[in-house]
């Protein structure tokens, strides 16, 4: 369910594609872009105009006070006073236990916060009797350790209202609405809100206070929760149930919902233009080409649209699901093969000066791929280049142009693991934030996501599993109520759920700068088409052939020169 816009089929603009045509060779001032204050050519794009069809009426125009919608409110009144629920905690009273300053491993919010071996047996207990524990980190923001769902949408809401800077809170409100669905359906949320909205005003409360807080808190994360994820109201009942929750509000409360449901709705449509111009005077005659054909422009272009276009495919499900999609596997899967290909290309050269030339060919393509912000594609060709096959060639190395030399060298200290690939971090970091388009390096996405997954979903479960005396029919005699009971009691891990949050948050804010791309270009020469499909079907060696492929190049036997 991605909530990416679709690059929509507006006017294509040649004049602000990136040309490259008349290139020859690599661009070293380029390496500026990895440095922590360098600058980068900007790629010039039309920002998203966008323009909206006017919303169309028919039954979801509005909720004014028809016979059937009084009905409706009715029958769901009468429905929620036989409801038999614990009364949900009046925001003003929610006592939630805090710690100023919890140790410092849970305090920066690292790997040892979402494991619970790490909790002292005092925040256990907490979790236990409250089922919520906060605490502020060392930035001095308030964040939420753990708890289950009601209680996390009542200190969220909490926080919405008494909170004087909102910002951090929003966030904390955004990054729950972008994972609670890992846990929850919307329909769960949804009945937390409404039945919030329609609680028991407390003796000591003064009436008009009470709705007018607890409204507001209500209404601040229903619109947050339409404007950042309006799909979960897809499903038919889901929708109804808004609408009938909208249509029992006050005329001057839901219209700014009404407002923002009707946007929400609203087709989306951008200009987009094409990442590149289509390659002309080349002939090519399909499976009769190679890499010596091919220039590195058009090489490093066509794979950058291949990963463009996989990589806007990859859904939020692919963070919250253990099963990842095809789009997920691909993209690892692609950059696998074309490393391969890389270090394949160059050591199936026996002969040195072919060797060097075409050393230097995928140099240019790396550069190319800086250059295009293809960060994935310039990693991958930089582990061809420096895989044990390759690296090991040192008589082919030192023959190599100074040019060239001098490039792999800077390569080397800027795309190397000191600091956790800082370099190359602070260079995406930077095209996110100037909103250009750009391709991360997938297999840091990979990583982060398999390092979340090593930790559990849920601190503290309802109950204690059944021990081996119980007898089955125990377990089984439960009923679905009891059922969704004992789930909405378990204790979510929201340091886990925070970081996922993070990751996901920070995915689609690239997938939104990339929304401007055409990446169905109608205009493709007949050569991009063939470049394309020679690029999804890369020729490589299995290791055990790179071996020997490489020991052949350099095995202490004379050299064969070039003429």
């Amino acid at each position: 369910m991605s909530t990416t816009p679709t690059a929509g089929s507006g006017k294509i603009d040649f004049s602000k594609s990136r040309s490259g045509s008349n290139r020859s060779g690599p661009a070293p001032q380029l390496m500026a872009a990895l440095e922590p204050g360098g600058n980068r050519r900007h790629l010039t794009s039309p920002r998203s105009r966008v323009s909206i069809d006017q919303y169309g009426t028919a039954s979801r125009e509005s909720c004014s006070e028809s016979e059937e919608q009084a009905k409706l409110k009715k029958s769901r009144s009468g429905a929620r006073s036989s409801r038999k629920e614990e009364p949900l905690l009046p925001i003003k009273s929610m006592s939630a236990p805090s710690r100023r300053r919890m140790p410092q491993k849970l305090d920066k919010l690292v790997e040892s916060t979402m494991d619970k071996s790490e909790i002292t047996e005092e925040f256990m207990d907490q979790l236990r009797t409250h089922k919520i524990l906060t605490y502020i980190n060392e930035e001095d923001k308030k964040m939420i350790y753990g708890g289950n769902l009601q209680n996390i949408v009542l200190q969220l809401l909490d926080w919405l209202l008494t909170e004087a800077n909102r910002k951090d809170i929003f966030r904390l409100v955004r990054i729950f609405i972008t994972c609670y669905r890992k846990f929850f359906e919307p329909w769960d949320l949804l009945e937390i809100l409404i039945n919030l909205w329609h609680s028991e005003i407390p003796p000591d409360e003064n009436e008009n206070e009470y709705k007018a807080r607890t409204w507001s808190g209500v209404m601040l994360f229903l619109s947050e929760w339409i404007d950042a994820q309006y799909s979960d109201f897809s499903d038919p009942a889901t929708f109804n149930e808004l609408e009938a929750f909208v249509a029992e509000m006050p005329s001057n409360i839901r219209k700014p919902i009404i407002s923002k449901i009707q946007n929400s709705m609203k087709p989306k449509v951008k200009d987009t233009f094409c990442l590149f111009e289509p390659t002309k005077d080349l002939k090519l005659v399909p499976g009769r080409f190679d890499l010596s054909d091919l220039k590195p422009n058009q090489i490093a272009d066509q794979w950058t649209l291949l990963d463009f276009k996989n990589f806007s495919q990859i859904q939020r499900s692919d963070f919250l699901s253990s099963t990842p999609s095809e789009h997920w596997n691909l993209m690892i899967k692609r950059s696998s093969v074309f490393t391969l290909w890389v270090a394949s290309e160059i050591v199936q050269n026996l002969n040195i000066t072919k060797r060097i030339e075409v050393i230097k060919k995928m140099v240019q393509i790396g550069m190319r791929f800086l250059e295009n912000g293809n960060f994935n594609g310039l990693m991958c060709t930089w582990g061809g280049l420096n895989s044990v096959y390759v690296h090991r060639l040192k008589k082919t190395r030192k023959k190599m142009p100074k040019q060239i030399s001098e490039i792999w060298k800077s390569l080397d200290t800027k795309l190397s693991e000191e600091g956790n690939f800082r370099y190359l971090r602070n260079a995406m970091e930077k095209l996110v934030k100037s909103k250009e388009p750009m391709v991360p390096w997938f297999e840091l996405v990979k990583k982060m996501r398999e390092r979340l997954d090593e930790y559990e979903d849920f601190l503290l479960e309802s109950e204690p599993k059944p021990s081996e005396k119980q007898e089955k029919s125990e377990v089984t005699e439960k009923n679905e109520k009891s059922e969704k009971q004992t789930q909405d009691q378990r204790v979510i891990n929201f340091a886990k759920i925070f970081l996922i949050g993070e990751q996901i948050l920070n995915f689609e804010e690239i997938q939104e700068n990339n929304s401007c791309l055409n990446l169905e270009n109608p205009q493709d020469s007949q050569a991009d088409i063939l470049i394309r499909n020679f690029l999804e079907h890369l020729p490589t060696y299995d290791h055990e052939v790179l071996w020997k492929f490489s020991h052949q190049c350099e095995s202490g036997k004379k050299e064969k020169e070039g003429k």
